[in-house]
């Protein structure tokens, strides 16, 4: 190997070093926060509705521009590229299964505001050692980045997300919950007509025209219901209601996250016997199976035996989540991989800040009526109207 060889050997090698630090990063983004809400609304304040943007930024920001970003240039190609990912996708797992541990010892030792400090440091080292590494392979046909489009999407995933986090709040008939839905399906017409009359679009709409594709879209729905939103809401429920410290709730997050180190990696193993979306449904059959155990476990009294359907939950849906990127590519022409990809990663996080909003909105609903049955038993069987009420009785009884 020459010296201009093993230069750029070992530029590849650093460009995927710091995508996979950046991939390690996203999985922290999502868990830390989780495991920081409780001491942010002590330290902070705010409500619900505010505290619930503390991750939903994060992940529409991310989901917003990741279709811009699968214009941009590409480093691996052919069978590089499949180990790359599968790297990536580890390193992605590993991120998922030690970040609650890692947030709470953050926390507990230093604070939540180290969390996030942990990810500008981590940003930091990819900026100054991958980005200069990073040569363009621009696509001479290309032309260059979909500002409107990147807008419009953005704007109309930012108005439905925060019209069903506020829809609680302000009602669902509300004017202003209305006016938001409304606005988001509007300005998403916006961005369908304006990727129509492109000649090179950020998101090629005939690409829906097959069904296994639009089938394949569902899955990262599936897993972000099934998991995504446990792995955000469970680790405030853990320190909220149940009173554990956010090292303690880390450690109760490990059977639900630890399986997405491993079962990924054994669902490419055994797709190449059986079916890929046999496995996945499969998977999301055990995951529901698993969901329906965690519903019957008591709430507020520590029990250790939840770790058992959280390890369920973890095992199905990492079956899936192992198989659904190469599923996105493989029902659709070769040629049209690239595109299917960042179609795919976009309705990924897409998908998933909408379930993160859509279950926010039902524990505030539930919270409400909660709080509204607990009121009307409290008038009912308070010293100061239990009398009246049953003075009120005898006299019906007696005919007075």
């Amino acid at each position: 190997m020459d010296a201009n060889m093993k230069a750029a050997h070992t530029g590849k090698t650093i460009v995927l070093a710091a995508v996979c630090l950046a991939g390690l990063m996203m999985p922290l983004s999502f868990t830390g926060p989780a495991v920081a809400t409780p001491a942010i609304a002590r330290d902070l304040g705010g409500s619900p509705v505010a505290l619930a943007w503390v991750v939903n930024a994060f992940v529409l920001a991310f989901g917003s521009f990741v279709l811009a970003a699968g214009t941009l240039a590409q480093e691996f190609e052919g069978p590089a590229r499949t180990r790359a990912f599968s790297l990536l996708g580890t390193t992605f797992g590993v991120g998922l299964a030690f970040g609650p541990i890692w947030s709470g010892l953050l926390i507990e030792h230093f604070g939540w505001r180290s969390i996030f400090l942990t990810g500008a440091v981590i940003g930091a080292l990819v900026l100054l050692f991958g980005v200069p590494r990073m040569r363009e392979t621009r696509d001479p046909d290309a032309r260059g980045m979909d500002g409107w489009g990147t807008l419009t999407f953005t704007v109309a995933l930012s108005l439905l997300i925060f019209g069903i986090v506020t829809g609680p709040q302000y009602g669902w008939t509300g004017t202003a919950t209305l006016a938001l839905l409304g606005a988001a399906l509007a300005m998403l017409a916006a961005f369908v007509a304006i990727e129509l009359k492109r000649a090179r679009p950020m998101l090629d709409l005939s690409l829906f025209r097959y069904p296994r594709f639009v089938g394949v879209q569902l899955l990262p729905l599936a897993t972000a219901v099934c998991y995504v939103v446990l792995l955000i809401l469970l680790p405030i429920g853990f320190i909220g209601v149940e009173g554990y410290s956010e090292l303690k709730a880390g450690m109760m997050m490990i059977p639900l996250s630890l399986p997405m180190a491993i079962v990924p990696f054994l669902a490419g193993l055994l797709a190449r016997r059986y079916p890929a979306g046999a496995l996945s449904a499969g998977g999301l059959v055990i995951a529901a199976a698993g969901l329906a155990w965690l519903a019957t476990m008591p709430v507020g009294q520590q029990s250790m035996a939840i770790i058992w359907p959280m390890l369920l939950i973890g095992i199905g849906t990492g079956l899936p989540w192992g198989l659904m990127d190469d599923l996105s590519v493989s029902v659709v022409p070769k040629e049209r991989a690239g595109m299917a990809t960042g179609i795919f990663s976009t309705m990924r996080l897409a998908g998933e800040a909408v379930a993160l909003a859509a279950a926010a909105a039902l524990l505030l609903a539930l919270a409400a009526l909660t709080v509204a049955a607990a009121l009307a038993a409290w008038l009912l069987l308070s010293p100061a109207t239990s009398g009246k009420g049953v003075r009120a009785d005898a006299c019906t009884t007696h005919g007075a």
